[in-house]
């Protein structure tokens, strides 16, 4: 009887055991099976928020905006199919997430093309400009003028206003005369919502902090939150550009000018190409005001300021006529010895050596024609009510022993006729 009891004993024990043991392996499953939920549930709520951050990426074929690719849709709906398939394994969630982030990554903004271009920093809301802040900065401004239109050849900027390019002095950022500028790269800015602008040895940094100045992003953390400093939004100019005229003194305004693009010139304002006439520089009105592409013309109007209309339409036909200016798109370095820019002597408007040196970009002046540069000091405009060689004195500066037939040109011994030295009639009998 006692050795039946102690069998019972053993078996009840033995059975209380077994349950003890489904017990633990049943909360043993529950607890595999609500940390597996719990991560998959993690990686899904991360798919999902990839997948709703594609709705914030500006696609179209506008700037700015972003070009979809085959790649992209193909790992956009797989991602979608994964997180809404409830079979999905953590691993298949992973896979999808990873896949749509390489794809988004992969996206490539619209390139800016050959063109004008307004340049606003994300951060402080203000555009870049022409000219130096304090530090060797460049300028930034909420004026929508000359000074913050930059034109884009492909790969430097040059300023509207002032015709220089950006570039770098020593280790320090500068606009530049002429072609030594730095080369300019809009990168793939989708992460920091807008554009990267880069140079060979820096960033644009848009400072952000109320100074009106941009700086090198040099020293910029590309993978911290410093990022959003080198994002700028761009804005094509493609109606019409405004131009500055200075007056005079005779109650008109004047400037020249040369644009890369195709523009008509507002009303009030006379486009003229020029051609040397002996000691004037003898103006011709463009027809229409209509100027071609990379055409270098004097303009004079009744107010200082006109417009150029940018010509969308076909393209402008050759004046086809004799155009002794000569032009530039980048600020360049005037010979005060044998180039002539506009300016005023003794009263007269007309093109005279120059001894400041840089002349804006987008302008326009005159080189040596037949003359000899080194005695004719400049050319007075004749608007046609000035003829013969009355006025001669008021133009040039010669050597008082220079003797010059009435063409302009200088000759060694005066035969019999009419001639110019020190600025007055000569008569030879």
């Amino acid at each position: 009887m006692a050795d039946m009891q102690q069998n019972f004993n053993v078996q009840s024990a033995l059975q209380q055991c077994c349950c003890d043991n489904r017990a633990a392996t049943a909360d043993l499953k529950y607890t595999i099976a609500t940390e597996a939920c719990a991560d998959r549930s993690a990686i899904s709520d991360a798919l999902k928020d990839v997948i709703d951050a594609c709705a914030s990426i500006p696609f179209g074929s506008g700037l700015n905006e972003y070009a979809s690719n085959s790649t992209y849709t193909t790992a956009l709906a797989a991602a979608n199919t994964a997180y809404n398939n409830a079979s999905a394994t953590k691993s298949d969630l992973q896979t999808a997430k990873s896949d749509l982030e390489s794809a988004i990554a992969g996206l490539n903004i619209n390139q800016p093309g050959i063109g004008f271009y307004r340049i606003k920093g994300k951060t402080s809301s203000k555009y870049l400009a022409a000219g130096m802040a304090a530090n060797s900065k460049f300028n930034m401004t909420t004026a929508e003028d000359a000074t913050t239109i930059f034109y884009y050849d492909g790969s430097k900027l040059t300023n509207l206003s002032s015709g220089m390019c950006n570039g770098v002095t020593g280790s320090t950022w500068a606009w530049v005369v002429g072609e030594s500028a730095s080369t300019v790269n809009f990168l793939d800015g989708h992460t920091n919502g807008g554009y990267g602008i880069q140079t060979e040895t820096a960033y644009f940094y848009d400072n952000g902090d109320g100074t009106n100045s941009a700086d090198r992003g040099t020293s910029v953390n590309l993978s911290s939150g410093d990022s959003r400093y080198r994002s700028w939004e761009l804005t094509e100019i493609t109606t019409s550009l405004p131009i500055t005229l200075n007056d005079g003194g005779d109650e008109n305004y004047y400037a020249t000018l040369c644009l890369p693009c195709d523009v008509t010139i507002s009303e009030g304002t006379t486009a003229y190409t020029l051609s040397i006439s002996g000691y004037w520089a003898v103006p011709t009105a463009v027809t229409g005001n209509n100027v071609p592409a990379g055409t270098p013309v004097l303009l004079q109007g009744s107010t200082a300021s006109a417009t150029a209309t940018i010509n969308t339409g076909s393209a402008f036909s050759a004046l086809g006529v004799t155009n002794s200016l000569t032009g530039t798109y980048t600020a360049k370095t005037i010979d005060g010895a044998t180039d002539y820019v506009l300016g005023i002597n003794d009263g007269k408007v007309g093109f005279y050596h120059w001894n400041q040196n840089v002349l804006s970009g987008f302008r326009a002046y005159l080189t040596a024609a037949t003359v000899n540069p080194s005695l004719v000091k400049g050319f007075a405009i004749n608007w046609g009510g000035e003829t013969g060689v009355e006025s001669i004195d008021n133009q040039l500066t010669i050597d008082s022993n220079s003797v010059f037939d009435l063409s302009g040109r200088r000759v060694s011994k005066a035969q019999k006729g009419l001639y110019i030295q020190n600025g007055k009639k000569l008569l030879v009998k």
